[in-house]
């Protein structure tokens, strides 16, 4: 008797095949229509909101800067200048060796 030859008997519920698995394509089709039908309302939604707002600005003008007098801009630049530390040749050079070093 051969040692590798199956003879075994088995019921006949086991001789039914398994149900085939159903492709996922009708699957897949559906999801990609909620899909870019989720993006059309999406876009849709934005479209509008910007419409209400009045676009991007980008066809509207730049609003013109008021000039100012001479006296206003030295009164600024004075303001300005009394912000920033003054600082003697020592610690500028102290700022310049921890710079560098």
């Amino acid at each position: 008797m051969d040692t590798l030859v199956d003879n075994r008997k088995f019921p006949e519920e086991m001789h039914e095949q398994a149900p085939q698995k159903k492709s996922g394509t009708k699957r897949t089709w559906k999801i990609f229509l909620l899909v870019l039908l989720g993006l059309l309302v999406l876009a849709g939604v934005l479209f509008i909101a910007i419409k209400k707002k009045g676009g991007f600005g980008l066809g509207k003008p730049a609003p013109q800067p008021i000039p100012l007098s001479a006296k206003e801009e030295q009164k600024n630049l004075e303001d300005l200048e009394s912000l920033i530390p003054q600082k003697n040749q020592e610690q500028r050079d102290e700022e310049l060796q921890l710079f560098f070093n």
